[in-house]
């Protein structure tokens, strides 16, 4: 009788979280690449802060928690090839696969820069590396176009005479005092949505005064944010799989890299960004005001009265600065809220014409097609499509 032995398959362990869009993208990114490979076998475990794990049936390990070094230390001990991606702590001894945290700041950079802003901010802390990192390329960039930054810790309070100013109260203060319009960038988009509701508690207009942009475009958390929150799409498919390789080159006794450094993909823009940055205060307040109104029946002469002057002056001001009248603003805001209902709702025309301001579906029909050179249904077909 013939024994047929089965060659023991490589069990590697994905010790990864799923709490954010980046992390989940690193980890389609390992099981891509073993998908493709073939022959392994993988168990995905929440990192632990505390548990001790016992990795010693695993044959090798991808890891990835942000402020666990306690964890990346246990592993280290225990003598298992291992791969790290959690950009939080240098890991002397042991191989990374990062994304590269200063571009992505630099990115940023160029995406506000390009808007045409002047009055620059970042908002982190300096926990963990990638914020550090991320402040520093969005700073070096900006300063070789002769521009400084402002930037502020999150998450700290502080005794100011005697009385506890809480970090809310502190980001508040800091938002407030920017010079404004201004671009801010937001260490990461779980912080930015933090920002973001701080400014729409305090009454500060996104994107009018702050234009915001955070990093690692998590579409549920940019999603979650009022307005939705433009963000720089990290590599996180790409790390995962760059991490995967270099694990199986580790397994088969090839030499790695001791870090590699992945770049961002490219700048999401979404509403928080979606305007060009105007200085003329009575102007920039009157947008705002039109933004905030649009889904309404709106009086001109009530913006007008919103920033403290007459509607012909508000008129007069607009075309100096903008070359158009208030209205043509109040119908490009209208435009694109009824383009964001087309492309992520199902609502049957009429109700969109009615809720991004409009009259009737057929005024709809025929603005839209004027600006944007389709009709509301190709529209919403083309972003359908796009969508899979």
């Amino acid at each position: 009788m013939v024994v047929i032995r089965r060659m023991s398959r490589p069990r590697i362990l994905v010790l990864i979280s799923v709490q954010s869009g980046y992390y989940r993208n690193i980890v389609r990114g390992v099981y891509r690449y073993a998908t493709a490979r073939g022959g392994w076998d993988l168990t995905r475990n929440e990192p632990s802060r505390t548990k001790p794990m016992d990795v010693k049936n695993f044959t090798g390990i991808i890891h990835c928690a942000a402020g666990n070094a306690i964890s990346l230390e246990q592993l280290v001990e225990q003598g298992r090839p291992l791969i790290d991606c959690s950009n939080w702590c240098e890991t002397p001894g042991v191989p990374a696969v990062v994304s590269d945290d200063a571009s992505a700041g630099a990115k940023a950079a160029e995406y506000l820069l390009g808007l045409g802003h002047r009055n620059f901010a970042f908002a982190g802390f300096n926990a963990g590396l990638y914020s550090p990192r991320r402040r520093d390329g969005f700073v070096r960039r900006l300063a070789t176009a002769g521009h400084s930054v402002d930037c502020h810790v999150l998450y700290e309070g502080e005794r100011v005479n005697g009385r506890y100013v809480n970090q809310i109260e502190r980001t508040t203060a800091w938002l407030r005092g920017l010079p404004k319009p201004c671009g801010l960038l937001v260490c990461a988009d779980q912080d930015a949505l933090h920002v973001s509701q701080i400014a729409n508690a305090a009454g500060i207009a996104v994107p009018d005064e702050i234009a915001m942009i955070g990093v690692d475009d998590d579409d549920l958390v940019c999603g979650l944010a009022k307005p939705t929150l433009t963000s720089v799409r990290m590599d996180g498919i790409g790390v995962g799989a760059a991490a995967a390789q270099a694990l199986d080159r580790l397994l088969s006794g090839a030499q790695v890299e001791s870090l590699r450094r992945l770049p961002p993909l490219e700048v999401v823009v979404r509403d928080s960004t979606d305007q060009q940055p105007v200085a003329d205060p009575v102007v920039r307040g009157a947008i705002a005001w039109l933004r905030m109104h649009a889904d309404t029946k709106v009086s001109l002469s009530e913006c007008a009265r919103s920033t403290g002057v007459s509607l012909r002056t508000l008129q007069s001001r607009f075309a100096s600065v903008l070359g158009h009248g208030p209205a043509e603003s109040l119908l490009a805001l209208r435009i694109d809220h009824a383009a964001r209902l087309l492309a992520e709702t199902d609502l049957p025309l009429k109700a969109v014409a009615l809720r991004a301001g409009f009259a009737s579906a057929a005024y709809l029909c025929t603005v839209f097609a004027a600006r944007r050179g389709v009709t509301p249904g190709t529209y919403r077909k083309q972003k359908q499509r796009l969508a899979g």
